[in-house]
């Protein structure tokens, strides 16, 4: 069970990247961490809760308003929506073609050069092509920050 900065928020499994079995992530070792690691977090998560159930019950208050706040900004839940907060759903043509094609890319990238096999050029390179489409992928985020869609978040996000 992974404890970060942020006060009574557990993870387990691949979100708490506790890195038990190295860069050789297979399935069956990874649904095993996922078991172990997800059972102790839900222990140690109950166990705050019990602790400090008044504060839980604020902070869940809090968030849940949160949200709502967020969603009524956005017109989701609503009959018309906003698509400029999200960017569009469907997005320009230009701005999903462009996005398609750089995490098409930072694909390749990643199996050809952050696989299994990994050689320190091969890493090298990779860092240096990943820099390069992280650049792309903000300056495709803020060109057009009202049109990108979702494919510009989905790469800006893996990038």
């Amino acid at each position: 069970c992974f404890r970060g900065w942020v006060r009574n928020l557990y993870a387990a499994g691949e979100a708490a990247r506790t890195g038990l079995h190295g860069g050789n992530r297979l399935a069956s070792t990874s649904l095993l961490e996922g078991l172990v690691f997800g059972s102790s977090a839900g222990e140690t998560a109950a166990g705050a809760v019990e602790d400090n159930a008044d504060e839980v019950a604020e902070a869940a208050a809090e968030a849940r308003s949160a949200i709502e706040r967020r969603l009524s900004r956005s017109g989701c839940g609503s009959s018309e929506t906003d698509s400029s907060v999200v960017g569009g759903v469907d997005g320009d043509e230009e701005a999903v073609r462009e996005a398609t094609v750089l995490l098409s890319h930072l694909k390749s990238i990643m199996w050809d050069n952050v696989g299994v096999v990994r050689t320190p050029s091969k890493l090298s390179a990779a860092v240096s092509d990943l820099a390069a489409i992280r650049e792309e992928a903000d300056r495709l985020w803020e060109d057009r920050r009202g049109s990108a869609g979702v494919e510009a978040v989905a790469l800006r996000d893996a990038a």
